[in-house]
């Protein structure tokens, strides 16, 4: 296998992917209020019901039916040796929205999914309804062997925006955990991660893409998850103006409700990721409520 070049991870590209989102979703790339509020938030379970398909053995036989193998089309931050055939992390169903879920992984547009399971995306679009359109952007995974630490290409917000949903999981214990990687710190004995403290009354939740980066362990011997993921640019997307004002809704609400499961940071700051002008005033995106 040849070594892909990966791009630099770096205060630098890191600031750069975040303008740019930041500019895609509110118009500009300053630091948001948003952000300034809700970045100490690593991860947080979302207080809303467990969203699952009716039939679980139907959607779970469908999946690895319908699945396919998952191959990178595009440099990220992923630190993984691959040739662009052979290897992939994760079997995958995509949306058929606008080209799909990923700019970054190949897309396996599966239609039927909707008509099949439309009870998945009807508990989405109810549960949370800051995400109003019904063609939005998603994937789903299942990992085919431990994946290392990383950050996910391109979501570089600095807040708790990286949305998932566990659709099914049938692991002895959760395979998903998370470490803080600050950038550019002259110390290297700094080491904070932890396994997803996932509570058992709700299958979604989100963490921070930019301050942490996250893995999973696969289990050999029949074991499956299936994550749901709502696209970083569809979310952003969807949360400007009244829409983030439900979000934040979601998170206040959340936070309160799991303060033992939710991660706040009490180690790193957002200038430990982010090169950020002293001149650039703080954003007001939050509406009046």
């Amino acid at each position: 296998m040849a070594e892909e070049k990966l791009m630099d991870e770096t205060k630098t590209v890191l600031s750069e992917q975040r303008a740019r989102s930041a500019s895609y979703y509110w118009g500009n790339g300053l630091y948001t209020d948003f952000e300034k509020a809700y970045g100490k938030y690593l991860f947080v379970p979302f207080d809303l019901p467990i969203i699952a398909p009716n039939d679980k053995d139907k959607f779970v036989k469908f999946y690895f039916e319908k699945s396919t193998n998952a191959t990178k089309v595009k440099t990220d931050l992923l630190s993984l040796q691959f040739d662009g055939s052979d290897y992939s992390p994760y079997r995958t169903i995509t949306s058929v929205s606008r080209g799909g879920h990923s700019d970054v992984w190949s897309a396996n547009q599966v239609p039927e999914i909707y008509t099949e399971f439309p009870e998945i995306f009807e508990q989405i679009h109810e549960y949370m309804p800051f995400i109003e359109e019904k063609d939005f952007r998603w994937s789903m995974w299942s990992s085919n062997w431990d994946v290392p630490a990383h950050r996910d290409y391109g979501s570089q917000i600095d807040a708790p925006v990286g949305i998932r949903i566990k659709l099914f999981d049938n692991n002895p214990e959760e395979t998903l955990y998370m470490k803080v990687d600050p950038l550019e710190w002259e110390t290297d004995n700094f080491d904070v991660t932890y396994t997803l403290p996932i509570p058992k009354d709700t299958n979604s939740f989100a963490w921070n893409n930019l301050r942490q980066k996250h893995a999973s362990r696969y289990n050999k011997g029949g074991y499956r998850k299936i994550l749901m993921i709502v696209s970083a640019r569809e979310l952003g997307r969807c949360i400007t103006g009244k829409n983030l004002n439900k979000y934040v809704d979601l998170l206040d609400r959340s936070v309160a409700k799991y303060q033992k499961e939710t991660v706040v940071d009490q180690w790193t700051n957002f200038t430990d990721y982010l090169t950020i002008k002293e001149s650039d005033p703080i954003n007001m995106v939050l509406d009046q409520r």
